[in-house]
């Protein structure tokens, strides 16, 4: 059985917990954070505790906030409780300084904000000429708008709470003999629109992009946006921006297996088994679960506008 443990920052030391009643962890593409929650035997004093850390299978998985922790007693043990969300979660909390912010790389967007503990990010990413940012744009969307601008993607948070724009590192996984337990498809047609629309600089609404994928699933959904600085540089950006977005997810393959491999965001894989053949494909989800029953990963992969 994999090894599963919790590991609780006080200050100037630390409580290990051991024994799993059962946790959830689980990061995903589009979301500037992951989130772990569990139940485990042992005791704690939660005003102690800091930061929170969850190690799988000896790898380090997730450190964040102590958002809630409490400790009960019953049936003769203590068992701590747990819910903690990333500390890149803070980048969605914080305001960036509105105007405009001349040749910026990831590291100087990031530094807009005070200290977050645990926070790292890609190094020696490419400068580009400005972006404009709009007030009460948060830093994780600075940070989106310029690695739009940078990379034509979108950020993503590879490891313990390190953002990047481009993939890390050549990891690929195969499981040709992992005990598999479920194989999923679908689609996600919900936030998809047909027809984006945004007004040049006479007002009118002469810039527009319409969206296929909507249109072939008999979608119809328009939308008509204000004119907004951060894309002043290219209005039909906007658009992408806001299409590419929507469609975020919008075809998706899964699977489970007992265990958990070390696999982590953009890492990628190749499976052909169980009617499942994805070969190379990057990894846009990661979901662990644990309990009495043993520990259990789901690895998701996306083919969007910005995945596969």
């Amino acid at each position: 059985m994999t090894d599963c443990r919790a590991v609780l920052i006080t200050d100037g030391a630390s409580v290990t917990l051991n024994k799993v009643v059962s946790f959830l962890f689980k990061k995903e593409r589009y979301t500037g954070y992951s989130f772990f929650s569990g139940s485990f035997i042992g005791e704690c004093v939660p005003l102690d505790v800091r930061a929170v850390r969850l190690y799988c299978g000896g790898r380090l998985v997730h450190t964040g906030a102590a958002d809630e922790v409490s400790c009960r007693y019953e049936k003769g043990r203590y068992v701590t409780s747990i819910r903690s969300y990333g500390f890149t979660m803070l980048l969605g909390q914080n305001l960036a300084e509105p105007g405009i912010l001349s040749s910026p790389s990831l590291g100087s967007i990031i530094s807009m904000v005070p200290l977050i503990y645990g926070l790292a990010y890609q190094s020696g990413t490419s400068e580009v000429s400005y972006i404009y940012i709009n007030e009460n744009t948060t830093i994780w969307d600075a940070v989106r708008i310029y690695t739009l601008k940078a990379y034509n993607t979108f950020p993503f948070i590879y490891g313990t709470n390190i953002v990047r724009c481009e993939r890390m590192g050549d990891s690929l996984f195969s499981y040709e003999d992992e005990m598999l337990t479920s194989v999923t498809s679908g689609v996600k047609l919900t936030n998809l629109i047909s027809s984006a629309y945004t007004c040049d600089s006479l007002g009118e609404y002469s810039y527009s992009l319409s969206n296929d994928f909507a249109s072939e699933r008999n979608i119809t959904k328009q939308k008509y946006y204000a004119q907004d600085k951060e894309f002043l540089y290219d209005l039909n950006v906007e658009l992408e921006d806001k299409v590419n977005y929507a469609d975020r997810g919008r075809e998706y393959y899964s699977f489970s297996y007992v265990g958990y491999k070390g696999e982590d965001l953009l890492d990628h894989i190749t499976i052909k088994r169980d009617g499942l053949s994805l070969e190379d494909a990057e990894i846009d989800g990661v979901r662990i679960e644990g309990s009495e029953k043993g520990v259990f990963t789901t690895i998701s992969v996306y083919v969007d506008a910005y995945c596969n």
